[in-house]
């Protein structure tokens, strides 16, 4: 008589970590955290410690909170596959991300202008973008290029990717990104290079080029008041210090071709896609 065959349990698959409920309960999370640790950071330290500084412990504080939470949430679906990915990628795009940066960042504005800004609101942001304390520094451009990525392209996109085709999944993470901002002009600039970043992190799986292109984003928010007259009402935008229209509007037209070739350029030097769900399960997650 034969042996009997062994019985095994059916194997499942485990369903990849978020989806766009749970990717959208890490910003509820981060939201909460946030009006929770502003309040208490201020109530404990806020005589003592420089605005900027209290935000800088609150932003690390939220963002390492929610992102904790999601990489435990992520780390019980994907067992020994690694979380969040630091692929080298050739150090010869490095100057294409830079330009491309750039050009994304020119790009922008146009379309920020058309959304009306009430005075209080300008003023605000210009006073946030020119404080010169360190925290102020730390905060945007060391902090915001690592943590943001870590959550929403190591994790949200990471989560997506396994789940959704890749352009559903870069779009609905680059709004996720936008709406992480909590205002309509910093959610188009969220939004864009929320796109761009999420390409570069689906044709390399790492998070090493996103973090080099947030990092050079803010950093030219941060550098770029230093060279405006802010006391100046009409030097509000680049076309209004070009004053001439036609010449602005020719740079940008300019602009939209090179981010094409940029974007092709880039796509030869990177490869073929890679498949996040296929990744090999034999690294440690880190």
């Amino acid at each position: 008589m034969e042996p009997e065959e062994l019985q095994t349990e059916p194997q499942f698959e485990p369903i990849p970590y978020p989806n766009i409920v749970g990717a959208f309960a890490l910003l509820v999370i981060f939201f909460v955290l946030f009006l929770a640790v502003t309040a208490g950071v201020q109530k404990l330290a806020g005589n003592y410690l420089h605005t900027s500084t209290i935000f800088l412990i609150v932003y690390v504080i939220c963002f390492g909170v929610t992102t904790l939470w999601g990489y435990h949430k992520a780390a019980r679906v994907y067992l020994n596959k690694r979380i969040f990915r630091f692929d080298s990628i050739p150090i010869r795009i490095f100057p294409l991300l830079f330009l491309l940066t750039l050009v994304s960042i020119f790009l922008i504005e146009p379309i920020i202008e058309r959304i009306p800004m009430p005075e209080e609101m300008g003023e605000e942001l210009m006073r946030a973008l020119t404080d010169k304390h360190p925290a102020t520094f730390i905060t945007l451009v060391i902090a915001a290029p690592i943590m943001e990525e870590l959550l929403f392209r190591g994790i949200i996109l990471n989560g997506f990717l396994r789940r959704y085709s890749p352009g559903a999944s870069i779009f609905a993470s680059s709004v996720l990104f936008g709406l992480a901002h909590f205002n309509p002009w910093q959610f188009v600039t969220g939004f864009v290079l929320g796109m761009i970043i999420g390409w570069l992190y689906y044709r390399t799986n790492s998070l090493v080029p996103g973090i080099f292109v947030h990092f050079v984003a803010n950093t030219t928010g941060w550098v770029s008041p230093f060279f405006m007259d802010v006391e100046d009402p009409t030097m509000d935008s680049t076309r209004e210090m070009m004053g001439n229209d036609v010449l602005y509007y020719g740079l940008v037209a300019a602009a939209v071709v090179g981010l094409v070739l940029l974007l092709r350029v880039a796509g030869r030097m990177l490869g073929k896609n890679h498949d996040v769900s296929n990744m090999p399960d034999t690294n440690v997650s880190s």
